[in-house]
Protein backbone atom coordinates (compact mmCIF):
# COMPACT_ATOMS: atom_id res chain seq x y z
CA UNK A 1 0.00 0.00 0.00
CA UNK A 2 1.11 3.54 -0.79
CA UNK A 3 -0.31 6.41 1.25
CA UNK A 4 0.35 10.06 0.48
CA UNK A 5 -1.31 13.44 0.85
CA UNK A 6 -1.98 16.00 -1.86
CA UNK A 7 -2.64 19.58 -0.79
CA UNK A 8 -4.04 22.67 -2.50
CA UNK A 9 -6.08 20.87 -5.15
CA UNK A 10 -6.87 23.15 -8.10
CA UNK A 11 -5.59 26.10 -6.05
CA UNK A 12 -8.24 25.42 -3.43
CA UNK A 13 -7.98 24.74 0.28
CA UNK A 14 -8.43 20.99 -0.21
CA UNK A 15 -6.47 17.97 0.95
CA UNK A 16 -6.65 14.54 -0.66
CA UNK A 17 -5.26 11.53 1.14
CA UNK A 18 -4.60 8.69 -1.29
CA UNK A 19 -4.57 4.99 -0.41
CA UNK A 20 -3.24 3.07 -3.37
CA UNK A 21 -2.27 -0.44 -4.35
CA UNK A 22 1.52 -0.73 -4.36
CA UNK A 23 3.24 -2.32 -7.34
CA UNK A 24 6.68 -3.81 -6.58
CA UNK A 25 9.56 -2.18 -8.46
CA UNK A 26 10.63 -5.55 -9.83
CA UNK A 27 7.35 -5.82 -11.69
CA UNK A 28 7.73 -2.38 -13.20
CA UNK A 29 10.99 -3.53 -14.80
CA UNK A 30 9.16 -6.21 -16.76
CA UNK A 31 8.39 -4.59 -20.12
CA UNK A 32 5.65 -7.12 -20.77
CA UNK A 33 3.71 -6.24 -17.64
CA UNK A 34 1.83 -3.07 -16.86
CA UNK A 35 -0.31 -2.25 -13.79
CA UNK A 36 -4.04 -2.69 -14.16
CA UNK A 37 -6.13 0.45 -14.35
CA UNK A 38 -8.30 0.26 -11.29
CA UNK A 39 -11.58 1.87 -10.32
CA UNK A 40 -11.37 4.63 -7.72
CA UNK A 41 -13.53 5.70 -4.80
CA UNK A 42 -13.53 9.26 -3.45
CA UNK A 43 -14.70 9.28 0.18
CA UNK A 44 -16.48 12.28 1.66
CA UNK A 45 -16.62 11.91 5.46
CA UNK A 46 -19.55 13.30 7.38
CA UNK A 47 -18.96 16.74 8.81
CA UNK A 48 -22.18 18.52 9.82
CA UNK A 49 -20.34 21.23 7.85
CA UNK A 50 -18.25 22.07 10.92
CA UNK A 51 -15.70 19.23 11.28
CA UNK A 52 -14.85 16.00 9.48
CA UNK A 53 -15.44 12.53 10.90
CA UNK A 54 -12.21 10.55 11.20
CA UNK A 55 -13.98 7.22 11.52
CA UNK A 56 -15.61 7.78 8.11
CA UNK A 57 -12.23 8.45 6.51
CA UNK A 58 -9.33 5.97 6.67
CA UNK A 59 -11.32 2.90 7.84
CA UNK A 60 -13.59 3.26 4.82
CA UNK A 61 -10.68 3.87 2.46
CA UNK A 62 -8.91 0.74 3.65
CA UNK A 63 -12.07 -1.31 3.17
CA UNK A 64 -12.23 -0.37 -0.52
CA UNK A 65 -8.48 -0.62 -0.96
CA UNK A 66 -8.53 -4.22 0.27
CA UNK A 67 -10.91 -5.03 -2.59
CA UNK A 68 -8.66 -3.58 -5.28
CA UNK A 69 -9.96 -0.01 -5.46
CA UNK A 70 -7.73 3.04 -5.34
CA UNK A 71 -9.19 5.17 -2.54
CA UNK A 72 -9.06 8.89 -1.86
CA UNK A 73 -10.34 10.73 1.20
CA UNK A 74 -11.27 14.34 0.51
CA UNK A 75 -10.71 16.60 3.49
CA UNK A 76 -12.85 19.52 2.42
CA UNK A 77 -13.14 22.79 4.36
CA UNK A 78 -16.09 22.27 6.67
CA UNK A 79 -16.16 25.22 9.04
CA UNK A 80 -16.10 28.99 8.99
CA UNK A 81 -17.44 30.39 5.73
CA UNK A 82 -17.82 27.04 4.00
CA UNK A 83 -21.25 26.32 2.62
CA UNK A 84 -23.02 24.34 -0.06
CA UNK A 85 -21.84 26.50 -2.95
CA UNK A 86 -18.19 26.25 -2.01
CA UNK A 87 -18.25 22.56 -1.12
CA UNK A 88 -19.93 21.63 -4.42
CA UNK A 89 -17.19 23.49 -6.26
CA UNK A 90 -14.57 21.88 -4.02
CA UNK A 91 -15.65 18.29 -4.64
CA UNK A 92 -16.01 19.04 -8.36
CA UNK A 93 -12.41 20.28 -8.42
CA UNK A 94 -11.19 17.22 -6.51
CA UNK A 95 -12.94 14.77 -8.83
CA UNK A 96 -11.55 16.51 -11.90
CA UNK A 97 -8.06 16.54 -10.38
CA UNK A 98 -8.18 12.76 -9.88
CA UNK A 99 -9.69 12.14 -13.31
CA UNK A 100 -7.18 14.38 -15.11
CA UNK A 101 -4.33 12.54 -13.35
CA UNK A 102 -5.75 9.07 -13.98
CA UNK A 103 -2.56 7.76 -15.55
CA UNK A 104 -0.46 8.81 -12.57
CA UNK A 105 -2.92 7.26 -10.12
CA UNK A 106 -3.32 4.16 -12.33
CA UNK A 107 -7.07 4.42 -12.38
CA UNK A 108 -9.76 4.19 -15.05
CA UNK A 109 -11.04 7.72 -15.54
CA UNK A 110 -14.50 6.36 -16.39
CA UNK A 111 -14.80 4.31 -13.18
CA UNK A 112 -14.76 6.84 -10.35
CA UNK A 113 -17.32 6.51 -7.54
CA UNK A 114 -18.05 9.07 -4.84
CA UNK A 115 -18.96 7.67 -1.41
CA UNK A 116 -20.44 10.09 1.11
CA UNK A 117 -21.62 9.78 4.71
CA UNK A 118 -24.30 11.95 6.31
CA UNK A 119 -23.49 15.52 5.20
CA UNK A 120 -20.72 14.08 3.05
CA UNK A 121 -23.51 12.03 1.48
CA UNK A 122 -25.45 15.24 0.97
CA UNK A 123 -22.46 16.65 -0.87
CA UNK A 124 -22.06 13.47 -2.93
CA UNK A 125 -25.73 13.44 -3.91
CA UNK A 126 -25.62 17.15 -4.73
CA UNK A 127 -22.66 16.52 -7.03
CA UNK A 128 -24.42 13.55 -8.60
CA UNK A 129 -27.55 15.56 -9.39
CA UNK A 130 -26.06 19.01 -10.06
CA UNK A 131 -22.64 18.33 -11.61
CA UNK A 132 -23.85 19.86 -14.88
CA UNK A 133 -25.19 23.17 -13.60
CA UNK A 134 -24.75 25.95 -16.09
CA UNK A 135 -21.48 27.78 -15.67
CA UNK A 136 -19.88 25.41 -13.13
CA UNK A 137 -17.41 23.74 -15.52
CA UNK A 138 -16.53 27.05 -17.10
CA UNK A 139 -15.92 28.70 -13.75
CA UNK A 140 -13.67 25.88 -12.54
CA UNK A 141 -12.02 25.44 -15.95
CA UNK A 142 -12.54 21.78 -16.71
CA UNK A 143 -14.34 20.07 -19.62
CA UNK A 144 -18.01 19.16 -19.60
CA UNK A 145 -18.54 15.95 -17.57
CA UNK A 146 -15.08 16.38 -16.05
CA UNK A 147 -16.67 16.45 -12.59
CA UNK A 148 -19.38 13.84 -13.19
CA UNK A 149 -19.08 10.82 -10.89
CA UNK A 150 -19.62 7.44 -12.52
CA UNK A 151 -21.38 6.11 -9.42
CA UNK A 152 -22.59 7.25 -6.01
CA UNK A 153 -22.56 5.44 -2.68
CA UNK A 154 -24.78 7.21 -0.15
CA UNK A 155 -24.47 6.20 3.49
CA UNK A 156 -27.22 7.59 5.75
CA UNK A 157 -27.03 10.63 3.52
CA UNK A 158 -28.86 13.87 4.04
CA UNK A 159 -31.04 14.61 1.03
CA UNK A 160 -32.20 17.96 2.36
CA UNK A 161 -30.14 20.25 4.54
CA UNK A 162 -30.82 20.14 8.29
CA UNK A 163 -28.84 22.69 10.33
CA UNK A 164 -27.23 20.77 13.18
CA UNK A 165 -25.91 23.93 14.78
CA UNK A 166 -27.79 27.17 14.40
CA UNK A 167 -24.70 29.06 15.53
CA UNK A 168 -22.67 28.23 12.44
CA UNK A 169 -20.77 31.18 11.03
CA UNK A 170 -22.78 30.91 7.83
CA UNK A 171 -26.55 30.59 8.05
CA UNK A 172 -28.58 27.86 6.42
CA UNK A 173 -30.41 30.50 4.38
CA UNK A 174 -27.20 31.86 2.89
CA UNK A 175 -26.14 28.32 1.95
CA UNK A 176 -29.16 28.06 -0.32
CA UNK A 177 -28.42 31.11 -2.45
CA UNK A 178 -27.59 31.32 -6.16
CA UNK A 179 -28.10 28.30 -8.42
CA UNK A 180 -27.08 25.59 -5.98
CA UNK A 181 -29.84 23.91 -4.05
CA UNK A 182 -29.50 21.91 -0.85
CA UNK A 183 -32.69 19.98 -1.63
CA UNK A 184 -31.64 16.96 -3.66
CA UNK A 185 -34.61 14.84 -4.65
CA UNK A 186 -36.11 17.31 -7.13
CA UNK A 187 -32.77 17.51 -8.93
CA UNK A 188 -32.55 13.79 -9.72
CA UNK A 189 -32.69 13.43 -13.50
CA UNK A 190 -31.62 11.15 -16.33
CA UNK A 191 -28.01 12.41 -15.96
CA UNK A 192 -27.73 11.26 -12.33
CA UNK A 193 -25.21 8.40 -12.03
CA UNK A 194 -26.10 4.90 -10.75
CA UNK A 195 -26.45 4.96 -6.98
CA UNK A 196 -26.04 2.59 -4.03
CA UNK A 197 -27.98 3.70 -0.92
CA UNK A 198 -27.91 2.29 2.59
CA UNK A 199 -28.97 3.19 6.11
CA UNK A 200 -30.77 1.62 9.08
CA UNK A 201 -34.38 1.50 10.17
CA UNK A 202 -33.41 2.58 13.70
CA UNK A 203 -31.69 5.76 12.51
CA UNK A 204 -33.44 8.61 14.33
CA UNK A 205 -31.32 11.39 12.82
CA UNK A 206 -31.94 10.63 9.15
CA UNK A 207 -35.15 8.59 8.84
CA UNK A 208 -35.16 5.87 6.21
CA UNK A 209 -38.11 7.53 4.48
CA UNK A 210 -35.71 10.27 3.32
CA UNK A 211 -33.44 7.91 1.40
CA UNK A 212 -36.52 6.07 0.13
CA UNK A 213 -37.67 9.26 -1.59
CA UNK A 214 -34.29 9.55 -3.28
CA UNK A 215 -34.55 5.94 -4.44
CA UNK A 216 -38.04 6.62 -5.79
CA UNK A 217 -36.71 9.57 -7.77
CA UNK A 218 -33.97 7.37 -9.24
CA UNK A 219 -36.59 4.77 -10.18
CA UNK A 220 -38.75 7.43 -11.82
CA UNK A 221 -35.88 8.43 -14.11
CA UNK A 222 -34.77 4.82 -14.79
CA UNK A 223 -31.42 5.32 -13.04
CA UNK A 224 -29.85 2.02 -11.89
CA UNK A 225 -29.75 1.82 -8.10
CA UNK A 226 -29.54 -0.55 -5.16
CA UNK A 227 -31.19 0.35 -1.86
CA UNK A 228 -30.68 -1.31 1.54
CA UNK A 229 -32.36 -0.53 4.85
CA UNK A 230 -30.86 -2.64 7.63
CA UNK A 231 -33.09 -3.44 10.57
CA UNK A 232 -30.61 -2.71 13.38
CA UNK A 233 -28.15 0.07 13.96
CA UNK A 234 -28.11 3.75 14.83
CA UNK A 235 -26.91 6.78 12.91
CA UNK A 236 -23.21 7.36 12.20
CA UNK A 237 -22.11 3.73 11.84
CA UNK A 238 -19.26 4.20 9.35
CA UNK A 239 -18.12 0.66 8.46
CA UNK A 240 -20.50 -0.71 11.14
CA UNK A 241 -17.57 -2.60 12.66
CA UNK A 242 -16.64 -2.56 16.35
CA UNK A 243 -13.59 -0.35 15.83
CA UNK A 244 -15.60 2.42 14.17
CA UNK A 245 -18.68 2.22 16.38
CA UNK A 246 -18.97 4.68 19.26
CA UNK A 247 -21.49 2.56 21.10
CA UNK A 248 -21.15 -0.79 22.86
CA UNK A 249 -23.71 -2.33 20.53
CA UNK A 250 -22.46 -3.31 17.09
CA UNK A 251 -25.21 -4.50 14.73
CA UNK A 252 -24.42 -7.83 13.15
CA UNK A 253 -25.96 -7.20 9.75
CA UNK A 254 -25.44 -3.57 8.74
CA UNK A 255 -21.70 -4.10 8.19
CA UNK A 256 -22.73 -6.04 5.10
CA UNK A 257 -23.05 -2.71 3.29
CA UNK A 258 -19.36 -2.79 2.39
CA UNK A 259 -19.29 -6.14 0.50
CA UNK A 260 -22.71 -5.36 -0.97
CA UNK A 261 -21.57 -2.00 -2.31
CA UNK A 262 -18.32 -3.45 -3.62
CA UNK A 263 -20.15 -6.26 -5.42
CA UNK A 264 -22.50 -3.65 -6.88
CA UNK A 265 -19.56 -1.53 -8.07
CA UNK A 266 -17.78 -4.59 -9.48
CA UNK A 267 -20.84 -5.37 -11.60
CA UNK A 268 -21.33 -1.74 -12.64
CA UNK A 269 -17.67 -1.23 -13.54
CA UNK A 270 -17.13 -4.75 -14.87
CA UNK A 271 -14.21 -5.06 -12.48
CA UNK A 272 -12.85 -8.55 -11.96
CA UNK A 273 -12.84 -10.03 -8.48
CA UNK A 274 -9.26 -11.15 -9.23
CA UNK A 275 -7.25 -8.07 -8.38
Amino acid sequence: MITFTIRSIQNKDLTLTAYMIEYPNTLWKNEYWQPQERPAVIILPGSDYSHLSEKESEPVALSFLSEGYQAFVLNYPAGGKSGFIKTLEDVSSALWYIRSNAEEFRIDEDKIAVCGFSTGGHLASMLGTQWNLSGLAEKLQFPYEGNKPNALILAYALTKFIPFNLNHHISAASMLQDDYSSSIVEHVNKETPPTFIWQTREDEIIPAIKSNRFAQALHKHSIPYEYHVFSKGSYDLSTAAALTNDTRYTPSNSNKWIPLSINWLNDLFDFSQIH
